[in-house]
């Protein structure tokens, strides 16, 4: 098996992962007070749908990503939402003075990649006094019906591939801040409705690295064969109803 199992997730990661809406953005500029002089740091950016989200409410936005094809995707997505911004080929445990201080830094799906004791060390250097740190994340609301049926699949597919450090998991941000000055402050949480088809849901399977093409290889077929037998009982008119809630825990 590959060591690197999400390269495989590329292709379906931006287009097909639960989506963070404008309401969102809105939602945590308020509540942050941001004046659009502030910069802000995108820390495991991915395609920097975090930075990309909150570039309107700042002066300036950087991104920051370990894996220079994560870093490609990030580059062509700020081009096409006609955001400037810079990107840095670097680790969360590796960040220091020369990047100058940030107002607010986000991480999204990324926190279960980065070195709990150095990391927020390094977050120490780089924010402000009176900044803040966001952990994100945008997840399908669990009153969906169908939902349980498709983590079912899942689970019986998935293979271990979890973080370096610890499962992805926004409850342990709190022990994940424990030795830094970081303490838990407030919660924004926006709900958002969409309809997906059972195509959207095969391709965002297949983003999650426990379940990626290359972990699945030639198990990929019944993959997408179970998921689209399970959910085709709650498709109506073609759709899926989902309620997506997409949550900042804001730390200072």
């Amino acid at each position: 098996m590959e060591s690197r199992p999400f390269l495989s997730t590329i292709p379906f990661y931006l287009q097909y992962r639960e989506p963070y809406p404008k309401a969102f953005f809105i939602a945590v500029a308020e509540r942050l007070g941001l004046n659009g002089n502030e910069r802000l740091l995108d820390l495991g950016c991915g395609p920097a749908q975090l930075a990309i989200g909150f570039a309107p409410f700042v002066a300036a936005c950087v991104g920051v990503d370990p894996e220079p094809e994560m870093l490609a995707i990030a580059r062509e997505s700020a081009e096409r939402s006609a955001v400037h911004m810079q990107f840095l080929q670097t680790r969360a445990e590796e960040l220091n003075e020369s990047l100058g201080t940030f107002q607010v830094v986000t991480i999204g799906r990324a926190i279960h990649w980065m070195d709990p004791e150095r990391a927020p060390v390094a977050l120490e250097r780089v924010v402000a006094a009176e900044g803040s740190v966001l952990v994100c994340g945008s997840d399908t609301s669990k009153s969906m019906p169908w939902l349980a049926e498709y983590e079912r699949i899942i689970r019986s597919y998935r293979v271990k591939t979890h973080g370096r450090f610890c499962p992805p998991n926004s409850d342990r941000a709190d022990a994940w801040f424990a030795r830094s000055r970081f303490r838990r402050s407030d919660e924004v949480n926006v709900l958002h409705n969409q309809q997906v088809t059972i195509d959207d849901l095969v391709s965002r399977a297949l983003s999650f690295s426990h379940t990626s093409p290359a972990v699945l290889r030639d198990r990929r077929s019944n993959f997408e064969s179970d998921i689209r037998k399970a959910l085709a009982l709650f498709v109506r008119g073609g759709f899926l109803e989902e309620g997506i809630v997409a949550t900042a825990s804001i730390f200072r």
